[in-house]
């Protein structure tokens, strides 16, 4: 294919995200993304596969900041819904071009076994994202934006389209101010770990699954005039909830406590 029609469609390609809704969109080859632990190589999307579009939009501010967990929780959800139309959107426009498109899941489905313990996605989107030249990794182990700090939420497509990559950033993002692992109540960023990965989802979905396992064990021990009050007690009620919406995280301290794009308003 000629150079100038892979950039047509590279150009293109962004247009469709951004007219989608996208905030901000990069294209990495996939030898551009750098190592994830454990490895997640994007070729275990698509072994034919030569980029990703990655793109970002913001997560509201007033929302993830709020006393009201259900409103920051609903505002999460529904950038993932956007997400995924957009990358509905930018696949549609890639098949039609005679190229293969395989959606990145933004946060569920995923694979839930022993090994990944519910935790990893079949490619790292920060990890692309960081390839696709939108930002840096931070010590909160989130990707970094230049205007909105970590406070984004991240799509992608792979694909074996030939695109035009962009050039990740050279400068470190992040400033080494520890205000982030200070503000974890989890105690979950001393370093990149499964196991730390852990901790944090203990406090970031306080009703998740741990939590439902650990309740219904104790439910089938307790005698039977206690199994009626625990299911009509209020810690079943948002287990329960929980469950119904998904996902629903508990705790945003790693966002609101990093000072990089805290003066930046979502536009």
């Amino acid at each position: 294919m000629l150079q100038s029609k892979i950039q047509e469609i590279t150009d293109k390609i962004k247009s469709v995200a951004m007219d989608s809704g996208a905030d901000l969109v990069g294209i990495s080859s996939i030898d551009s993304v750098p190592d994830s632990v454990p490895p997640l190589p994007v070729t275990k999307m698509m072994p034919t596969a030569r980029t990703v579009v990655v793109f970002g939009i913001p997560m509201i501010r007033g929302s993830i900041e709020s006393p009201s967990l259900h409103s920051a929780a609903i505002s999460t959800h529904a950038s993932y819904k956007e997400l995924e139309r957009i990358s509905y959107a930018v696949s549609k426009y890639l098949e039609r071009q005679g190229h293969r498109a395989a959606i990145v899941v933004p946060a569920s489905p995923i694979e839930m076994s022993k090994e990944t313990k519910g935790l990893l996605g079949d490619i790292s989107l920060r990890h692309v994202a960081v390839g696709a030249g939108l930002g840096t990794i931070g010590k909160n182990r989130l990707l970094l934006t230049e205007k909105w700090g970590p406070r984004v939420r991240l799509g992608a497509v792979v694909t074996d389209a030939p695109l035009c990559p962009d050039k990740p950033l050279q400068d470190n993002l992040c400033d080494e101010c520890d205000l982030c692992i200070q503000a974890c109540p989890g105690q979950a960023l001393n370093s990149n770990t499964l196991k730390d990965a852990v901790k944090c989802l203990n406090k970031q979905q306080m009703y998740g699954m741990a939590k439902h396992i650990q309740y219904w064990e104790k439910l089938i021990e307790a005698p039977i005039d206690r199994q009626k009050e625990m299911l009509r007690s209020p810690e079943y009620w948002n287990i329960y909830q929980a469950q119904s919406v998904m996902l629903f995280y508990t705790c945003y301290e790693c966002l609101n406590s990093c000072p990089l794009g805290n003066t930046s308003a979502t536009e």
